[in-house]
């Protein structure tokens, strides 16, 4: 796949998805442009190091990776709280792959 289409979808998704709530409170539309490069960074990091299907827990566990350190450092409590929407996010961007 593309790293550009890819990039491109996962835009969409976290744009749909705005997990902070910021663009439905008026940020840019690039407000999470830097979440977007770092996910699919991560992604195709597993990419390199993984030779089977990603599953929804690690493409999970790649944007909560990404979220903690953009927007954190959040307790346990806040990244359990968090957990359903990056899974939610997971199983859109697997759904790509």
């Amino acid at each position: 796949m593309d790293r550009q289409y890819l990039r491109n979808q996962v835009k969409v998704i976290l744009d749909n998805a705005d997990l902070e709530g910021l663009l439905a409170l008026g940020a840019p539309q690039d407000e999470y442009d830097q979440e977007v490069a770092l996910i699919e960074s991560g992604i195709d990091g597993l990419r390199k190091t993984e030779n089977v299907a990603w599953t929804e827990n690690q493409i999970a566990d790649v944007v909560a990776n990404v979220w903690s350190e953009q927007f954190g450092p959040f307790s346990d409590d806040e990244m359990n709280k968090r957990r359903p929407h990056f899974v939610g996010v997971a199983r859109r961007i697997v759904a790509l792959l």
